[in-house]
């Protein structure tokens, strides 16, 4: 009986210590201060103790476990007496309620939106809280803010060629207390150790957005600091594509819709630190630009967003998908940036410029229409007056009068249900780099030298820095190009008219613009767009330049006022103030402005004048006797001789190397061994050889000069 009752006491006994286990276990943690639950969502950590990864273990990067936190590190000394989990989510003026019933903004962040978030551009500088003071910005704050609670070593808008980045962070404020830090990258979430100083995250190819969070306590309330950064990660020996948002530097790859119909964006490739130029397409088509920042008009639902980089070095391209959701009746194009609503009512004899710039004649163009009640939609389009139909993918194509502009209509129905319509004038542009070799303009141009009219051609040597190159180009058909075909530039510098026109050609003061090698560079574009671009390289070489001057009275009986001189004058001097010079120099005195002679004085410089009767008949004639002087023609005074002396249409003009260019004397800047001849016309150079046809019908009744010089 004994042996039976043996175990039973035992179990009994062993029953009896276990419940006085629990007792004593229950009374020790009644002793206990109560601790919140925290939020399994939250990244920001009480102490060091609670950390979840820190920089000190970079292992997690490479595979391998992290370093254990040291478990008996001591932080009861900084913390701040009755504090309570809680007031790490809470504002300064919120109540000390139960933090389980806050709402949680996003996975991996609780309450955030509650806390202080500061927010700027980087640079190393660190967080701000947002001022007490109205009008006052944020962010922007410098050196010795003492809005300022931490600063970075992260430079932003840098470029670096390694994934795992590490950089360091200094608190500014030694009296609070940090509670934790947090960065994200490109949304993803790192969160680090209250006393970490360097800091380790991983980087993407291309545009990072770097956003360095960290939690202080000041003993009363949390404060959540905030900064964020662009880097940009470049491996080395890859070509990478970086693309993002203006106005924000939000990576495109993480914009995925959007409620604007533009999109302002900067798109290039990095190579070993070396920007290089990027092509850009959206929905299948090219978008122009000089630089690397693009707009883009999004057509309404999905866009493809191409950017390709090929360059010897290297190539790569990436894809964008984003989707434009747009509010209310609106039609977009996909070759322009206008918007359609229905408050748009254009007046039937207005039209929108709409410049094409296309490789081909062939224009593909498509319309994006966000229905609002259901009624909206595209009745008609029309090019050229004629009806044009989409095909099978939703595209209109049709072939570009690339000679004439012509009428683009959109009739559509707008969400009132009323019919209205939309017209584009439409100009061909040729894209260059387009023409066939059996396409190209052939392009002519000629400089003055010395005494003789040159060709230009690679290696001639000037004295002179202003030079007058003359052109003339013919389409591949051989029609005549004019002025508005031609581009005509000196060291990439364009010139914005022609000083002078002879015909179909045309002069451009082509001034050098440096000392020794100069390229002189003409395009000529004809009238279906095809395009030719040809460049001499000439030399400048700065020294004197001698030039033979004569000032002649012959029409008037009168001879030569100064004969042939010889004048040496520095190079690039103009021939108005050489002239000018010339005719002090032998006693004469002078009226005009600045860039023409109105006449030329000296006490009984008409002395003995006489014209030849023959050349009197012919201007009257030729209807050049405006004033009605007839056969008994007079100056104005005997002491001088100018414009409107004798007959309607004198005054005097000049010749460069026996030909009359049509441009001013101050335009002028003779070669060396030039010969310049100012001449004293009675019919509007008709008598001297001067006649221009670009004058035009008014010129007299005869259509060119007199058979003879006067």
């Amino acid at each position: 009986m004994k042996r039976k009752l043996e175990p039973l006491l035992r179990g009994g006994l062993a029953l009896l210590l276990c419940l006085v286990t629990i007792l004593l276990a229950a009374n020790i943690q009644a002793g206990q201060p109560r601790r919140q639950q925290q939020d399994p969502t939250s990244r920001m950590l009480l102490s060091d103790a609670d950390i979840l990864y820190d920089a000190d273990g970079v292992s997690r990067f490479d595979g391998t476990d992290n370093q254990p936190t040291d478990q008996n590190e001591d932080t009861s000394q900084d913390q701040p007496p009755e504090e309570r989990d809680d007031d790490l989510v809470s504002t300064p003026d919120q109540p000390d309620d139960d933090p389980s019933e806050a709402p949680s903004d996003s996975a991996g962040r609780t309450n955030i939106g509650d806390l202080l978030d500061i927010t700027g551009p980087g640079g190393g500088s660190g967080g701000q809280t947002p001022s007490r003071e109205p009008g006052k910005e944020d962010g922007g704050s410098q050196v010795g803010d003492p809005d300022r609670y931490f600063e970075t070593s992260i430079i932003n808008g840098d470029v670096v060629d390694y994934e795992n980045y590490t950089f360091t962070i200094r608190h500014l404020k030694p009296l609070l207390q940090v509670r934790g830090i947090t960065v994200l990258v490109n949304g993803q979430e790192y969160s680090f150790r209250a006393n970490a100083s360097s800091l380790l995250v991983r980087l993407e190819e291309g545009s990072n957005t770097i956003v360095v969070r960290v939690s202080y306590y000041d003993g009363t309330q949390n404060i959540l600091a905030s900064r964020s950064y662009t880097v940009r990660y470049s491996p080395v020996g890859q070509t990478v594509i970086v693309a993002y948002r203006k106005q924000d530097n939000t990576p495109l790859s993480q914009i995925h819709t959007t409620a604007e119909g533009s999109l302002s964006f900067v798109a290039y490739g990095l190579r070993d630190g070396r920007q290089l130029r990027a092509s850009v397409r959206l929905n299948g088509k090219t978008i122009q630009s000089a630089t690397s920042a693009f707009t883009a008009a999004l057509q309404f639902g999905e866009n493809v967003l191409e950017v390709s980089v090929n360059d010897r070095t290297g190539s790569a391209s990436e894809t964008f998908y984003i989707c434009y959701q747009g509010d209310g009746f609106k039609i977009t194009t996909s070759f322009c940036s206008t918007v359609i609503d229905n408050d748009t009512k254009q007046p039937q004899h207005i039209s929108e410029e709409l410049p094409l710039y296309l490789d081909n004649e062939e224009f593909r163009f498509r319309f994006y229409v966000n229905q609002e009640t259901g009624r909206e939609e595209i009745t008609q389009v029309r090019y050229a007056d004629k009806l044009v139909k989409t095909g099978a993918d939703g595209w209109y194509t049709v072939q570009v009068d690339t000679r004439h502009p012509q009428y683009l209509v959109l009739r559509y129905v707008d969400a009132d249900g009323v019919r209205q319509s939309y017209k584009w004038t439409v100009r061909f542009h040729r894209n260059p780099g387009n023409t066939p070799p059996d396409k190209y303009p052939t392009i002519s141009a000629t400089i003055e030298v010395g005494s003789e009219i040159l060709g230009l051609e690679d290696g001639i040597v000037l004295k002179s820095p202003d030079v007058i190159t003359i052109v003339d180009a013919r389409s591949w058909n051989n029609e005549q190009l004019y002025l508005n075909d031609y581009v005509v530039s000196v060291n990439g510098r364009v010139i914005a008219s022609p000083c002078s026109q002879s015909g179909a050609t045309f002069g451009y003061n082509t001034y050098l613009t440096q000392e020794g090698a100069n390229t002189i560079t003409i395009t000529a574009t004809d009238k279906d767009g095809y395009t030719a671009t040809r460049s001499w390289t000439v030399y400048y070489e700065k020294g004197d330049v001698t030039v033979t001057v004569s000032v002649e009275a012959t029409t008037v009986g009168l001879g030569y006022l100064i004969p042939p001189t010889q004048v040496t004058v520095p190079g690039g001097t103009d021939v108005m103030s050489i002239v000018l010079d010339l005719l002090e120099k032998n006693g004469y005195t002078h009226t005009g402005g600045s860039d023409y002679l109105a006449s030329i004085a000296k006490p009984g410089i008409n002395n003995g004048y006489h014209i030849d009767p023959e050349l009197m008949d012919l201007i009257i004639t030729d209807g050049m006797d405006a004033f009605g002087a007839g056969r008994d023609p007079k100056p104005g005074s005997m002491d001088s001789l100018g414009e409107f002396d004798y007959y309607r249409w004198s005054g005097w003009m000049f010749s460069y190397n026996g030909r009359y260019p049509g441009y001013s004397m101050s335009a002028c800047k003779p070669q060396d061994g030039a010969v310049i001849r100012l001449r004293y016309t009675l019919a509007l150079g008709k008598d001297i050889g001067g006649f221009s046809a670009a004058l035009g019908s008014g010129y007299g009744q005869t259509s060119g000069n007199y058979y003879k010089e006067w």
